[in-house]
């Protein structure tokens, strides 16, 4: 494959359904009732039960892992910004593409953006990073 500037990388979508969200709590340990509480969550000033934010990554980094590979676990890095959050029932879409590629005897390293929104359109996450794809994996 050749890789270029504004590569795009394969979206992931999916719904944030509360079978997930519970899910997700159970195996990270983070039982916070503004994820599972709906009487708690209109309470606060979210209104509804709202989503992980590291489930969002979760799903930002199978969207990486698509795209990289074990170079993504081996090196990915990512800056992320949280800007809204993810209303459980919401559809979570996420995107990306390469802003920058070069190539040393190390192999190929990229530049990445990629963010996420919900069914209206808002961007709920933002991210820059980088991944090398070894020379040995090439």
């Amino acid at each position: 494959m050749e890789w270029e500037k504004g590569m795009t990388i394969t979206p992931i979508e999916l719904v944030i359904t509360p079978e997930l969200v519970k899910l997700y709590a159970e195996v990270s340990g983070d039982h916070n009732r503004l994820h599972l509480d709906e009487e708690f969550a209109r309470t606060t000033r979210f209104g509804t039960r709202i989503a992980h934010g590291m489930l969002l990554m979760a799903v930002v980094t199978e969207m990486l892992m698509g795209a990289f590979g074990l170079s993504w676990a081996r090196s990915g890095q990512l800056d992320v910004s949280f800007v809204a959050p993810v209303p459980v029932g919401s559809t979570l879409h996420t995107d990306g593409q390469v802003t920058g590629v070069s190539l040393d005897q190390e192999g190929y390293h990229f530049a990445i953006e990629t963010w996420a929104t919900i069914d209206n359109g808002q961007k709920v996450l933002t991210a820059t990073g980088s991944v090398l794809l070894s020379s040995d994996l090439i």
